[in-house]
């Protein structure tokens, strides 16, 4: 179930509503939440994904062409296309418009490791996507984080760090500055100017890094939520600044 504030006196207080399967919501559990740039609503959840336009949900799932119904994150190009981890069937993007004649309304890429043999189920199993300011689509996976450019039709994903943790490995965004940043199980890895920095959990008061939410408070603070438990680390000798989610309290257009 989900809770949407739907209104504010003042900017003060808000007013809660409860939706749940019953108002059309594809499953009570949800696993993430994205808002795109025409501010529908993805709710990301183990029976499908759901779109809210404010007023009402539209279902989407193996009927219109989602491989995997166990859906885990949603995030959007600057194209404004919407992309989609799941777990188990990779990545798929969403036709929205009709973007190919078909009766599907999604198109699958699978991500191929070339680099180990044998089974691609753990490289499928997209928990967090990021489209960069660059222009690529990064996944992480339980098989590693892998990328692909978005400039590739064919979207050809190659390895960037394969060696599974047995963590979970589920956050990902990219900061002000342009820097990428991932929970790799117990560790966090940046991507700065094309390099791959493995920082030391060590240096993060936390034995268990990232396994949900990474957020900006003010600059210089680095905010780990991992367990429910929120984590701040001061980073003055460090120029870690990270920001992930904007919410809009206001209404949203009815779609046409």
């Amino acid at each position: 179930m989900i809770f949407i504030p739907v209104s504010s006196a003042r900017g003060q207080q808000y007013q809660f509503r409860h939706y749940g399967v019953s108002d059309g919501l594809a499953h009570s559990i949800v696993t993430s939440i994205y808002q795109d740039r025409k501010r529908y609503i993805w709710f990301s959840t183990r029976e499908g994904l759901s779109s809210f336009d404010g007023y009402s949900f539209v279902y989407f799932g193996e009927r219109d062409g989602l491989e995997q119904q166990l859906v885990n994150a949603v995030t959007e190009d600057k194209q404004g296309r919407i992309w989609v981890a799941t777990n188990g069937a990779s990545v798929a993007l969403f036709l929205d418009g009709g973007q190919i004649k078909s009766a599907s309304k999604f198109k699958t890429f699978s991500i191929v490791n070339h680099e180990r043999a044998g089974d691609a189920k753990p490289e499928n199993a997209v928990n967090r996507v990021l489209c960069d300011s660059r222009n690529n689509l990064w996944a992480l996976t339980d098989g590693g984080l892998f990328r692909a450019s978005l400039s590739d039709p064919d979207l050809k994903f190659e390895a960037v760090k394969t060696n599974p943790s047995s963590e979970s490995s589920a956050a990902a965004l990219e900061d002000t500055r342009g820097r990428l940043w991932f929970g790799y199980g117990k560790e966090v890895l940046e991507v700065r100017e094309g390099r791959l920095i493995n920082h030391d959990p060590g240096e993060w008061r936390s034995s268990r890094i990232i396994d949900g939410k990474t957020i900006e408070i003010k600059k210089g603070d680095l905010v780990i939520v991992p367990c429910g438990t929120p984590h701040r680390r001061s980073t003055a000798n460090k120029d870690f600044t990270m920001i992930l989610i904007k919410i809009y309290a206001e209404p949203l257009k009815k779609r046409t």
